[in-house]
């Protein structure tokens, strides 16, 4: 649910964002996807896509919503 507004503003979805955020984290090795259907895959894509874009502001945003435990 945290991850709804600023998701919006970068005009992707909650998943993707979480996926871009672990792209983008420095503390993450790997980022493992489990993808059933077609749009996970398109949704993962996406995300690499989303990662070169983050800004710091951003990458602090979403750090702070982890970190409280409610991303």
């Amino acid at each position: 649910a945290a991850l709804r507004e600023p998701a919006a503003r970068l005009e992707t979805t909650p998943a993707t964002l979480a996926i871009a955020f672990t792209l983008r984290h420095p503390r993450t090795a790997s980022t493992l996807i489990g993808a059933t259907a077609p749009a996970q895959i398109d949704a993962a894509l996406a995300a690499v896509a989303l990662a070169g874009r983050l800004t710091g502001d951003d990458m602090a945003e979403l750090r702070a919503l982890a970190e409280r435990g409610t991303a």
